[in-house]
């Protein structure tokens, strides 16, 4: 019998992007994400917390590895809301790429870009479809 690796738990995503500031303005004026000043360390790295507790690190491209800067398209972010509407009206305030908003079998939802490409899809869960 092998033994079970010990539980972790996804706490952080870090995101490189190309201006950490536009980066910044539109996770938290588009997707209310707060800015951790604690653990941030600027101008390089912004550490932004989600309503969830899992956090977002937009940390700035050029201070990476070039193999660590693979490109975007390659992660899908996702954020859950229970006002869509509100959110894709403030994501089209952006000039991003934003869907229409779609009824799927779990519940409505949209994709989006941000403002470095990386691929976003919203959505909120029918009342049954809540954990």
């Amino acid at each position: 019998m092998t033994q079970s690796p010990a539980p972790t738990t996804l706490s952080n995503l870090n995101l490189l992007v190309t201006n950490v500031e536009v980066s910044q303005r539109f996770y938290e004026q588009a997707l209310g994400l707060t800015l951790d000043v604690r653990r941030s360390a600027p101008p390089a790295m912004l550490i932004l917390q989600t309503a969830s507790g899992c956090s977002l690190s937009l940390k700035d491209a050029q201070t990476e590895a070039a193999e660590k800067r693979a490109g975007p398209g390659d992660i899908e972010l996702g954020f859950e809301t229970q006002d869509l509407d509100t959110v894709h009206a403030a994501l089209q305030t952006f000039g991003v790429m934003v869907t229409e908003i779609q009824e799927q079998g779990f519940g409505r939802t949209f994709d989006a870009r941000d403002p470095d490409g990386h691929h976003l899809v919203i959505y909120t869960l029918h009342p049954e479809n809540r954990p």
